[in-house]
């Protein structure tokens, strides 16, 4: 019974599901290699020749034990099943370095690295407004809005894949942040919004701090 329990153990400490934004990709593939090297340790204390060496008495009828038949239990074979749920964690956290590396790629081909010193939300903004679920940010009229969005898009990449580190650094490095273009006949705006209350709360501070009052004379 103990070698069960044992085992059950192990299988509940290492189940789970990754969460792609948690660390790094770097990091998520740290990560992948120490799972590997988990499994592979449970996979050699396996031991093929063990079949029928024990047997696991359960309880039966009243004051009559159950023998489970010797031939089909193995006293290791439970270090397969844990050596399978660590190369599945391993698997997720590879997944998701290759997800972060992937979107890094599609936001960022177009800038080059020197365009992350550059804040996007340095000039040009000239009113800030809450909205439901975040901020509305107003340029000075001729402000392309694509290309802002593009940039912006690029800097919250950068920090996704490399674990929203330095995040002191700049304003749009905040976990789930949501990135959007207003633009109609009435708007011309960007929002910046989340998900989730402490996420909103953290952009809208970071907005407030990093926006200079706009400057005499400037339009919408």
């Amino acid at each position: 019974m103990r070698t069960i329990q044992l085992s059950a153990l192990a299988l509940a400490c290492c189940a789970g599901t990754v969460n792609v934004d948690e660390t790094s990709a770097e990091n998520h593939r740290r990560e992948a290699q120490k799972e590997r090297a988990l499994a592979r340790e449970h996979l050699l204390a396996y031991d093929p020749e063990r079949v029928g060496s024990e047997s696991i008495v359960t309880p039966g009828e009243a004051g009559v034990p159950f023998l489970f038949p010797v031939y089909i239990y193995n006293p290791t074979s439970w270090h397969l099943f844990v050596a399978e749920e660590h190369r599945e964690h391993a698997r997720q956290h590879e997944a998701a370095a290759r997800e972060l590396e992937r979107f890094e790629e599609s936001e960022c081909k177009d800038f080059p690295p020197e365009s992350r010193v550059a804040c996007p939300l340095i000039g040009g903004v000239v009113e800030v407004v809450e909205v439901p679920g975040g901020v509305r940010l107003r340029f000075v009229a001729g402000v392309p809005l694509d290309a802002i969005v593009a940039h912006m898009r690029w800097h919250y990449a950068y920090a996704r894949a490399h674990g929203f580190e330095d995040s002191a650094s700049c304003p749009l490095y905040v976990r789930g942040l949501r990135i959007e273009l207003v633009d109609d006949s009435a708007i011309g705006a960007i929002e910046l919004g989340g998900t989730d209350r402490r996420t909103i709360r953290e952009i809208r501070k970071r907005v407030r701090a990093e926006i200079s009052p706009p400057p005499k004379g400037a339009t919408l």
